[in-house]
């Protein structure tokens, strides 16, 4: 097997339920005011029910779901703790409250299920919503009986014997619905794919858009997609098997406005989706300093194709400083782990330093704001470590 260098990128069913309330006065502290503006409950076919609320502007809040299979209820969520880590609306950052709110209930044991939201907005008044029952929908088919999408390949640049493609495709509600009723074609054989309903049409549960990974031989121009009722997926096999889930083939380095260092460190990781052609490492951690001092966290996705012996990182740099508006760095910069750090070289140019994103990316030196992810080309471009410097905001 050859291995490559590693490649771096920084209706007709009822299934919810969603109860209105009035619009929001201007004054939505004042008594009598209703706190709950929206709130939306829906299942998906995995078995998971989504919550989604909105409380009034002006009076923050936070809260959580209760949930049964009677109307007693019983259970008890909280909503998602991200929700509650303040906004850059305002001066007011806002920490420990929302007006966005969401919680996933993954343990449901039996169907329908009921459930209502409670909580207290931070000015103290408690509410609650009526409560709602959600059922579980059934796997759909969908209208497609035997449907090709033609994908075109381009292999660049690429010295590779096999490439990692991944592509998406979207699907009209209704269209199709089941993942394992489809397969991947090439020169008209089916060749080993994975599958995944990335998101689902809420009102039916049919797909919306669909993720495919295959490998395909260098001399390939075209392959097909081939999906529906009567599909049968032949190739199947066992998922590929990732190397250890804690071992980041990268490393990042911060270095804030006094100089300090902070380099990342593990903290957990967990295989997040695998299939026969590819698996996905979701680690995560913080940039540490030698006190112990942390400043931001990250999260690395790494994605390995072992057949064809590549892989690739996404690494995602999160300002979780949020007691400051804003945060100085001097530079930023990531390499292959293990490696000694080169000459760094600016990525953003000087004018932008003093005020950068909070989220921003780039490719080859080019700096596009609002991803929060950090992404490059090959390894083999890298004179070094990739470095710039920034000031970035909550």
């Amino acid at each position: 097997m050859t291995h490559l260098p590693l490649y771096l990128v920084l209706g007709a069913v009822t299934i919810g339920a969603s109860h209105l309330h009035a619009e929001q006065p201007k004054d939505s502290k004042a008594p009598g005011v209703p706190v709950l503006v929206k709130l939306d409950a829906w299942a998906d076919v995995g078995g998971v029910a989504h919550v989604r609320w909105v409380t009034a502007q002006g009076d923050p809040a936070k809260g959580q779901v209760e949930y049964g299979p009677t109307p007693d209820l019983g259970f008890l969520a909280v909503e998602d703790p991200n929700n509650l880590r303040g906004t850059t609306n305002n001066r007011d950052a806002g920490t420990g409250w929302a007006n966005n709110h969401r919680a996933d209930l993954r343990d449901i044991k039996a169907w329908p299920v009921f459930l209502r939201v409670t909580g207290t907005t931070r000015s103290g008044r408690a509410f609650a919503s009526e409560v709602l029952t959600v059922n579980r929908p059934e796997q759909p088919l969908g209208r497609a009986i035997d449907e090709r999408v033609r994908i075109a390949i381009d292999p660049g640049d690429w010295k590779v014997e096999r490439l990692p493609i991944t592509v998406g495709i979207p699907f009209a509600k209704g269209e199709w619905g089941d993942p394992a009723r489809a397969r991947v074609l090439i020169a008209g054989q089916e060749v080993a794919c994975g599958v995944k309903a990335v998101v689902r049409w809420r009102e039916d549960q049919s797909v919306k858009w669909a993720r495919i990974d295959f490998l395909a031989p260098a001399a390939a121009r075209e392959a097909v997609f081939q999906y529906g009722s009567k599909v049968a997926r032949l190739k199947t096999g066992p998922d590929a098997a990732p190397t250890a889930a804690a071992c980041l083939p990268i490393a990042a380095e911060l270095l804030d406005d006094r100089g300090r260092r902070y380099r990342s460190v593990v903290q957990s990781s967990e295989i997040e989706e695998s299939n026969p052609v590819k698996s996905v490492v979701k680690v995560s951690g913080h940039h540490v300093a030698e006190d112990g001092s942390k400043l931001f966290a990250f999260t690395a996705r790494c994605h390995q194709w072992p057949a064809a012996g590549l892989q690739r990182v996404d690494y995602t740099v999160e300002n979780d400083n949020i007691q400051n508006e804003f945060t100085s760095l001097q530079s930023l910069a990531i390499g292959l782990a293990g490696s000694k750090p080169l000459a760094r070289t600016p990525l953003v140019p000087q004018a932008m330093r003093s005020n950068w994103p909070t989220g921003s990316e780039f490719s080859r030196g080019k700096i596009s704001s609002g991803s929060g992810s950090l992404a490059a080309r090959k390894a083999s471009d890298w004179l070094g470590w990739f470095s710039w410097a920034a000031r970035i905001g909550r």
